[in-house]
């Protein structure tokens, strides 16, 4: 489990796991499983990119833009 900082200053964590699925077919499946926490609420999420290969390299860039999203939001909706 890792834990990373998206706007830590503004008080966003993030924990979750990145991996791959063995794919017989072809290239492996990108993953990432993980939550956040800000302010009072919790968020989570999965991505799964078939054949995505890495998902440190694929699918954990996807949650950050989706998290990224929520911050953005947030903020938008506290004006």
């Amino acid at each position: 489990c890792f834990k990373a900082c998206i706007n830590c200053s503004r008080g966003f964590k993030v924990f979750g796991k990145t991996g791959s699925a063995e794919n017989s077919h072809g290239e492996s499946h990108a993953w990432f499983l993980g939550w956040a926490e800000y302010y009072d609420k919790n968020y989570s999420i999965v991505v799964l990119v078939e054949n995505g290969g890495s998902g440190g390299t694929i699918a954990a860039p996807i949650a950050r833009q989706v998290f990224s999203q929520i911050i953005n939001y947030n903020d938008m909706a506290a004006r």
